[in-house]
């Protein structure tokens, strides 16, 4: 009976431990599938996230992008916009974005166009979220005329001229060489919106350009107060008032009172004739309303007092001869001058008061007439020469050219200020 007993007893614990051995394999399958299904979903949910981050990333980068875009096509888009959000929870494909736009001097985007600007955007997309910023500065550049050694608002016409240029001349309408071929050389690139046309030409033409920017001539002029020169208070010679012999400056002033901070004088001819010839002047000189056949008829020497000021602005037609001689302090026929008397040095430092120096005749600036323009007598124009209208060029020229007032613009001369992104500001926002 015992023995028996003992039997059934080790029989069922041999059962029994079968039956924990496959209840032990069977929930060891059960959890190593529940755990693969689990990596499986960890994993999906780990791309589905990673792809979801990567969408934000875009949606940030595209808010910035139309944010420039905005200010790229509004001029008013500092007061349009204001410091802080310009747009919360936007919809963007499947996600949607955030930017916000901020001064970081002052908080106050609409006091200063030349205020920079930080833009952050934020872009979602599911449950992943990322920022992104960058920092913009107000870049300030000349009107696109001023790239350029010589440009007029309409045409260019060489009638017989060689011209020598170290830069780019160009034309919103034509280009015109009216000169027998082989005879003389235009030695420039020449450009011009419509056509270029004629024989002698030894850089490279280009048709089709995009009109250069202009200086308003309603608005330009005033933008340089200084001291007046009466009309009647110039010497005449026939029909003309003769600005001659004399030195203009910042010190010097033999028609009136200096102008002894900018050197800016404003001569008013009401429609009546003005020459200048034989002067020196380190200043800027308005011409408002000169008549016809008015100009530069004789040699001069000439530049700004201030170095990105333009040397010469003219509101009407104008001539440009300098009649092919240098500036002599004596010269046959005419009054002995001291053209760097005390005050006025040259551009050696030196002043005195004898009568044995001489210069070069040349324009060492920007000269800008908003007429129409004659050119005779071999002129110099080491800047920029603008002319409104158009020019026609009857003698052999020089036009030399420098950036000065392209990269510092005077006034009148400004192109709308741009928005440029700083190098090396591109940086993630972590909230």
């Amino acid at each position: 009976m015992g023995h028996n007993f003992d039997s059934q007893v080790n029989r069922y614990r041999r059962r029994g431990s079968m039956y924990v051995a496959v209840l032990g394999t069977s929930m060891l399958v059960t959890i190593i599938g529940f755990s693969a299904l689990m990596v499986t979903r960890i994993e999906r949910r780990s791309v589905s996230l990673s792809s979801d981050f990567g969408q934000a990333r875009m949606h940030a980068r595209s808010a910035i992008e139309m944010a420039i875009h905005r200010i790229a096509t509004n001029s008013n888009w500092r007061t349009t916009n204001g410091n802080g959000a310009w747009g919360m929870g936007q919809d963007l494909a499947t996600g949607s974005y955030s930017i916000a736009g901020i001064d970081p001097n002052d908080g106050n985007l609409a006091n200063n166009e030349l205020d920079p600007l930080v833009l952050t955007g934020t872009g979602i997309e599911g449950d992943a979220q990322y920022g992104l910023q960058v920092r913009l500065e107000a870049q300030v550049r000349g009107l696109s005329c001023l790239e350029v050694a010589m440009h007029a608002g309409i045409d260019l016409v060489f009638m017989n001229t060689a011209l020598a240029s170290n830069q780019t001349i160009s034309a919103n309408k034509n280009v015109v060489d009216n000169t027998a071929a082989g005879s003389k050389t235009i030695a420039a690139n020449v450009e011009a919106v419509n056509s270029i046309s004629g024989p002698n030409y030894a850089g490279a033409t280009t048709t089709g350009i995009a009109p250069r920017s202009m200086p308003d001539p309603s608005t330009v002029f005033n933008q340089y107060s200084g001291k007046a020169i009466a009309y009647a208070s110039l010497p005449t010679s026939g029909s003309s008032a003769m600005l001659e012999d004399l030195v203009l400056s910042p010190a010097s002033n033999p028609h009136g009172v200096p102008d002894s901070l900018n050197g800016i004088y404003i001569i008013n001819c009401m429609g009546q004739k003005l020459s200048i010839q034989r002067v020196r002047i380190v200043g800027t000189l308005v011409v408002i309303n000169p008549g016809a056949n008015s100009g530069i008829t004789g040699p001069v020497n000439w530049t700004a007092a201030i170095p990105n000021y333009p040397a010469l602005l003219v509101s009407g037609d104008f001539g440009v001869s300098f009649d092919g001689q240098t500036l002599d302090e004596t010269e046959p026929g005419k009054p002995k001058v001291t053209f760097n008397p005390v005050g006025t040095p040259d551009d050696d430092g030196v002043e005195d008061s004898d009568f044995s120096d001489s210069y070069l005749p040349v324009i060492k600036g920007l000269v800008y007439i908003s007429g129409n323009v004659l050119t005779n007598g071999a002129p110099t124009i080491d800047g920029a020469f603008v002319i409104g209208g158009t020019l026609t060029a009857n003698a052999d020229q020089i036009n030399n050219y420098q950036s000065t007032f392209l990269d510092n613009p005077p006034p009148g001369f400004t192109a709308p200020v741009r928005m440029v992104i700083t190098q090396g500001s591109w940086t993630r926002v972590v909230n």
